[in-house]
């Protein structure tokens, strides 16, 4: 009986090109969920304030307010990811100083506007409004170039050399 040597043995059947092949697609298989993700935890955002503004169920309160917090804790992982993975190395400081400037600078105006909003009309028709306006967003965002795993290639591929 001949001996099988390591050029004939079928590629499947080599451990180390199999654990490779698994790492590879366990790979694929999260940036194409990150890609799917981030709008979809952004949605989720928005149908808890949806569900907030139509119940008055403490207990469907808790879970809505619960819905929000996992989707936005899910979402900030993913835009940090996406931050770093687009912006160079040497810049990545002042590109996060950045986002967390603007991010929070603008928190007390929108505070503001939906205290007065809720003041003015109630609860339900602001929270509603917001729910549209976080829909919105995800909308807006999928014709960007966020939707792509390498938004920057998308970008210089549409720019004439």
């Amino acid at each position: 009986m001949a001996e099988r040597t390591a050029s004939s043995r079928p590629l499947r059947a080599d451990r180390d090109f199999t654990v490779f092949w698994a790492g590879q697609t366990l790979s694929e298989l999260g940036n194409s969920f990150a890609l799917v993700a981030l709008p979809l935890l952004v949605l989720l955002c928005a149908a808890a304030v949806a569900v907030l503004a139509g119940s008055g169920s403490a207990l469907v309160v808790a879970g809505a307010v619960l819905g929000y917090a996992f989707g936005m804790a899910l979402a900030g992982i993913s835009s940090m990811s996406l931050r770093q993975s687009v912006t160079p190395d040497h810049l990545l400081g002042r590109v996060t100083s950045a986002f967390w400037t603007v991010h929070t600078a603008l928190a007390p105006l929108g505070a503001s506007a939906l205290t007065a909003l809720v003041a003015a009309f109630g609860v339900r028709g602001p929270l509603l409004g917001v729910a549209v306006v976080l829909s919105a967003v995800v909308v807006v965002g999928l014709f960007t170039p966020i939707r792509s795993r390498y938004p920057e290639l998308e970008e210089a591929a549409r720019v004439p050399a």
